[in-house]
């Protein structure tokens, strides 16, 4: 009769080896069943635990880059740009050839071969030069500093 004290949850497995373990005891179904409060902690705490696993594998692209979309002859993208006392400091992905600066008082031009190196460039300027306006190749303008 032990077999019988329960209510089955999977009603097609009746009469297999499994239907027995798959039971529910009647206990567990009165209204005022009692949890502990532990457990249900360690259940919550485990789920949120997962969910934070489970959003770590998501990356994406930062939320605001400095620059727009590749033109048709840009074939650069700017990721981050900064301005220093004495430099500018871009980072870039695809291929550029010219890097352009330009402030109120002047302006600079140079070959990324020669300021550039595994994606980052670091272009001297004269010291404390505000705004500056960076143009890589074809590409939309950046403004630094304003």
């Amino acid at each position: 009769m032990a077999q019988n004290e329960g209510i089955s949850i999977y009603p097609f497995l009746e009469g297999s080896k499994f239907g027995v373990a798959l039971q529910v005891p009647f206990y567990m179904l009165r209204r005022g069943a009692k949890v502990d409060g532990q457990k249900a902690f360690g259940v919550v705490l485990l789920g949120l635990i997962a969910l934070y696993f489970a959003l770590q594998g998501r990356k994406e692209p930062p939320a605001s880059s400095p620059q727009g979309e590749a033109s048709p002859t840009c074939q650069a993208r700017v990721w981050a740009a900064t301005l220093g006392y004495q430099e500018v400091r871009l980072q870039l992905e695809g291929q550029a050839s010219l890097i352009r600066l330009a402030w109120p008082q002047g302006g600079l031009e140079v070959e990324t071969p020669k300021v550039c190196s595994a994606g980052e460039c670091r272009v001297p300027i004269p010291p404390g030069v505000r705004p500056v306006e960076v143009r890589v190749d074809a590409c939309p303008p950046i403004r630094l500093g304003e």
